[in-house]
């Protein structure tokens, strides 16, 4: 378990210096969205988020959806999550 916990350690310096090293040389100063909130902080959070979101971007209409396997499956999961996630 010692091992374990010294690996981790040495894990976490490793990517400590890494993202120092690129903050230094500058790899985090042209990101998008630099400066400006993150979209949605303030909701509760939802595991099918991602889904949502790009139904949204693709502007895909509930007949497109309905008529869609994919989309179809997705809604289903959606509801077989959500009883879960009111008990949990």
């Amino acid at each position: 378990m010692a091992d374990t916990r010294t690996l981790q350690r040495a894990l976490r310096r490793i990517a400590e210096q890494r993202i120092r090293e690129a903050i230094e040389a500058g790899a985090f100063d042209d990101l998008p969205g630099l400066g400006r909130p993150i979209p949605d902080l303030d909701r509760p959070y939802d595991p099918m988020w991602w889904v949502k979101r790009w139904l949204a971007r693709e502007r895909l209409d509930e007949e497109t959806r309905a008529a869609d396997p994919r989309h179809r499956k997705l809604a289903a999961l959606e509801e077989l999550r959500r009883p879960r996630l009111a008990s949990g």
